[in-house]
């Protein structure tokens, strides 16, 4: 009967291909810019700063197109902020840098170790921002996007943070599908290799460690080097990197174009989607399927491979696996996509009459940074007439966030996987 079915889906394939195209289609956009503030920065300041980089570069990049997005780095005081950028450095809580930010005389010792101490412990608790700008990286490379993060300032630290965390996760994140151009970096190195810019007139340089300075910044109407520019209004990002008024801009936007062209296009490979499910039983010559049911009400399974936004790719029919299902498009849909098995059949014998062997079939469901396993056994084989009631072994949640008052989460997907 299955034979019959895959002949019938050879035949048809193009058609509700091109019906489920029109319902789930790729995102548009070949590129993510994000942009990743510095301290003491409101998010109404840090979304302007995104705006006027959007504006200064444009909305392509060699006939594709760019969104941009914004990993907020929240402020949480003078202090607070300052610990957060020590401990992300490994460096000294320095005198200078306090003196940077408050312009006030030398701070005594023990009125410095104390804040240290009492601030590097709330330093966790203040920065939970990190979890999602990982989230939104992850979640743009497996929806098809190149991913450049234009980090200022201490946003530095959260990039290179992020970059290490997605080059060791689970699902794997292609990284050469990231990049980071760091701007004013108190980081010693961008991570994945990524192009800096810091200007001579930038504070950014009494930050020990720090990457040093490697660009004089040139006043365009003199022609000269703009040594009376003061050193904290020289590190502001629109005010003089993006400003029309100085040269640093051209340099910024070069590496900016050479960095998007170095990134590659995310491979299209089983287990790169936001929501996927992998079958596999461990009984050979035995035929089980993967059954999954859409929140838009599609049920796909080996007769109907292709749903409203997600499709099952592979299909084992006489082996133990691997049977597989994947959402890869830009519409995933918010709601419960729902997860079965069947035991269609044990080749084994000679009609659905005879007793079959027992099969334990493993179910692994994976979202952006999780997964979970899931195994059930079966002990009869039912073929089509378990097609409509498979054993349902789990499901994952997707929802969309709403927090309209954290610009890093609000209106993002957020993923739950319950297993039964």
């Amino acid at each position: 009967m299955k034979t019959i079915i895959y002949l019938m889906l050879a035949v048809f394939s193009q058609i509700g291909i091109l019906h489920a195209s029109s319902e789930c289609t790729d995102a548009e956009e070949a590129f993510r810019i994000t942009f990743t503030n510095g301290v003491l920065v409101s998010s109404e300041s840090a979304l302007l700063s995104k705006e006027a980089l959007k504006k200064v570069y444009g909305t392509s990049h060699s006939g594709q197109e760019i969104e941009y997005d914004l990993a907020y780095n929240y402020t949480h005081g003078p202090f607070t902020d300052m610990v957060q950028a020590a401990d992300q450095h490994l460096s000294q809580y320095s005198h200078e840098v306090l003196l940077w930010l408050h312009g006030v005389g030398v701070i005594p010792d023990w009125f410095l170790q104390m804040q240290q101490r009492l601030l590097q412990a709330a330093y966790v608790a203040n920065a939970p921002e990190l979890t999602d700008h990982v989230a939104k990286y992850r979640d743009a490379v497996l929806q098809g996007r190149k991913v450049l993060i234009v980090a200022h300032s201490q946003g530095n630290f959260y990039a290179n943070q992020a970059h290490q965390i997605l080059s060791s996760s689970q699902p794997a994140v292609p990284m050469g599908s990231i990049g980071i151009v760091s701007v004013a970096s108190p980081a010693n190195r961008v991570a994945g290799g990524g192009s800096h810019v810091t200007h001579h007139r930038d504070v950014i340089q009494f930050v020990p460690g720090n990457l040093a300075t490697n660009w004089t910044l040139t006043d365009l109407a003199t022609g000269l080097p703009a040594d009376d520019l003061g050193f904290v209004e020289a590190h502001a990002f629109t005010g003089t990197y993006l400003s029309h008024g100085y040269d640093v801009q051209g340099q910024l936007l070069t590496l900016v174009a050479a960095t998007l062209s170095s990134l590659q296009d995310p491979p299209s490979v089983a287990g790169s989607g936001p929501v996927t499910a992998t079958l596999t039983w461990d009984t050979g010559q035995s035929d089980v399927d993967l059954h999954i049911f859409e929140p838009g009400g599609a049920h796909v399974f080996y007769a109907q491979l292709q749903g409203e936004s997600g499709v099952l790719d592979v299909d084992n029919v006489t082996g133990i696996g691997p049977e597989h299902y994947y959402t890869d498009c830009n519409q995933l849909q918010v709601g419960s996509y729902r997860f079965g098995v069947n035991y269609y059949f044990d080749h084994t014998k000679e009609s659905l009459s005879d007793p079959s062997r027992p099969v334990t079939a493993t179910v692994l469901l994976g979202t952006p940074g999780n997964s979970s396993t899931t195994t059930v056994t079966l002990t009869q084989h039912l073929g089509n007439a378990g097609n409509g009631s498979p054993t349902l072994v789990g499901e994952i949640q997707v929802s969309r966030i709403s927090d309209p008052g954290n610009p890093n989460r609000d209106g993002q997907l957020s993923y739950d996987i319950v297993t039964y």
